[in-house]
């Protein structure tokens, strides 16, 4: 277990894409926050998503201290969520 998801592993999205069809992600994404690792690096079309695990539901924060900020990526890019922001209510 690499801690992420390695490359050395297909993605259903990626199978996807070169089908032809168009993929979106939203929502948690703990396999990766490196560039080439995000989910628009790995066959999705757009994404926006949450690399680290712990994030508070309300704000762009951590809820245990583990790291600054919490860090949502979207297409690959540092996002800022909007307000009023619910995590559940925004993934759905």
């Amino acid at each position: 277990y690499d801690t992420v998801l390695n490359h050395h592993v297909v993605t259903l999205a990626e199978v996807l894409h070169q089908a032809g069809y168009r993929t979106y992600l939203t929502g948690k994404w703990h396999l990766g926050k490196a560039s080439d690792g995000l989910p628009t690096a790995r066959g999705y079309d757009h994404a926006y998503s949450l690399a680290d695990a712990g994030a508070d539901n309300f704000e762009q924060k951590p809820i245990a201290g583990l790291y600054d900020k919490a860090d949502w990526t979207e297409d690959g890019k540092p996002a800022t969520l909007p307000t009023p922001f619910y995590s559940s209510t925004f993934i759905v």
